[in-house]
């Protein structure tokens, strides 16, 4: 009796060890996770300001610390893809794919993956099967939709779209969609049709843009304004709008009205890039060289993490042939930017027509050196 109490006792004794062991791993694990995401937000951060070696550094650190934990993170696939590591990114998928087959985020992630590598036909399949496999899935539909439309296969995505809409009638995402298929296809009365059903059904802010710019290719612009300043004044902060009503007055041929228009437009948002990058153009292409400089000048002071906003105004300087101008903007972008290749191609262009025919011998240099050494390397997964 006494035996069985003693091995009964060791084996409450054990039990009790091993629970403690249990907690203690797990709550290792879980401390991982934590580190891990910390690690992989200042990746993402990193990367969002072109920094790709440190934000590359990162994730090997991540790798490092805990590669299981690193792949199951919901930041790894976005950082990889703006790593441009597709392998890594579409191998990790799938292993997570084949451990949980039940879990839509990894069929997803693999659409994601073709998208990024611009494999439109492997995007469409994966779509397929997201759709198969996971019917009440919007991605199936949506990312389906971006592949058709990136294959050009317009009437494919036009049915995708219907079938879409019909299991989703309230998805406001498949309906703006659906618009944009008619823009590419150029139908624009379509376009109106379906913006419309954006804009009245469900008064999203993409609708005034939708509509305004369908109205501007029917050659309606008094109507078009019309939109669009209701628009600007119920989402002022809505940089599509000012983007939209801009383009009308440039359509419309008020040449001086569409430069002001553009430049309300770069003074009201002067912390987008897409909306600088569009002022610009349109400046360039309305002869306001000046003014297009300026906003990209005071851009280039608020918006530091951009090295193609640098890269226009050195090139517009070019074009405008004040070339010490460009030798000086080439510069900061080697400064901030020192991976860019343009800052030092551009660069010896600049010096040399600077007269400056020493810096740009250097340059040249430094450009052949760099561009050797930039053979692909093995990356961690």
């Amino acid at each position: 009796m006494a035996g069985l109490l003693a091995a009964w006792r060791n084996w409450q004794e054990r039990r009790s060890i091993m629970r403690e062991f249990g907690s203690l791993h797990a709550m290792e694990h879980e401390w991982d996770v934590h580190k891990i995401k910390n690690i992989l937000t200042e990746a993402q951060a990193a990367v969002a300001i072109d920094d790709y070696q440190r934000s590359a550094e990162l994730w090997d650190e991540a790798i490092a610390l805990n590669k299981q934990a690193a792949h199951k993170s919901s930041l790894a696939l976005p950082v990889l893809l703006r790593l441009q590591r597709f392998d890594a990114a579409e191998s990790i998928m799938l292993e997570l794919q084949a451990k949980h087959p039940a879990n839509s985020d990894y069929a997803v992630g693999l659409i994601r993956v073709a998208l990024a590598k611009r494999d439109f036909d492997a995007a469409i399949r994966h779509a397929a099967f997201v759709r198969k496999r996971f019917p009440r899935t919007i991605d199936g539909y949506a990312r389906g939709l971006d592949a058709l439309r990136g294959a050009n296969r317009l009437q494919d995505a036009e049915a995708l779209a219907i079938e879409g809409i019909k299991a989703f009638p309230d998805n406001i995402h498949l309906l703006i969609e659906h618009a944009k298929i008619a823009e590419v296809g150029e139908d624009w009365k379509a376009a109106l049709e379906r913006w419309t059903v954006v804009l009245e059904r469900f008064g999203h802010a993409s609708g005034y843009p939708g509509v305004g710019s369908a109205l501007v290719k029917s050659g309606r612009y008094a109507e078009a304004d019309e939109v669009l300043e209701k628009g600007r004044m119920r989402f002022p902060s809505e940089p599509t709008i000012a983007v939209a009503w801009a383009r009308s007055a440039q359509a419309s041929g008020n040449d001086g009205e569409a430069i002001a228009r553009w430049q309300r437009a770069a003074d009201r948002f002067p912390l987008e890039a897409h909306v600088i990058f569009a002022a610009t153009s349109a400046l360039e292409q309305l002869g306001a060289l000046s003014d297009a400089e300026a906003v990209l000048q005071e851009a280039t002071e608020r918006i530091r993490h951009e090295p193609a906003l640098l890269i226009r105004m050195g090139n517009l300087q070019l074009r405008r042939r004040d070339f010490t101008a460009a030798t000086e903007t080439f510069a900061r972008l080697r400064d901030a930017f020192p991976q860019r290749e343009e800052g030092y191609s551009l660069g010896a262009e600049a010096a040399a027509r600077a007269g400056q025919p020493r810096e740009a011998d250097t340059l040249r240099n430094a450009f052949r050196s760099r561009t050797n050494a930039s053979a692909p390397g093995l990356h961690p997964v």
